[in-house]
């Protein structure tokens, strides 16, 4: 998606950096397009949680609750 900087938590930080380390920029680009395609932000929530939790080596959840949209 072309980001260059990101804005999060100091806390997240070292997780995200995992993640972004762990995830291949083929399926990063492949998740990226199908969730722009998704209308609401539960339905982008729950694709982008499912995905990436496939790729990754690592709990997710803690860090599922900061980008949860709201109720």
């Amino acid at each position: 998606m072309g980001f260059t900087q990101l804005s999060m938590n100091p806390l997240s930080i070292p997780a995200i950096r995992r993640v972004i380390q762990q995830v291949p920029i083929e399926a990063s680009r492949r998740i990226a397009e199908h969730a722009l395609r998704l209308t609401t932000s539960h339905e982008v929530y729950a694709y982008l949680t499912e995905s990436v939790t496939k790729l990754v080596s690592m709990d997710l959840n803690p860090y599922a609750k900061e980008i949860a949209p709201p109720a």
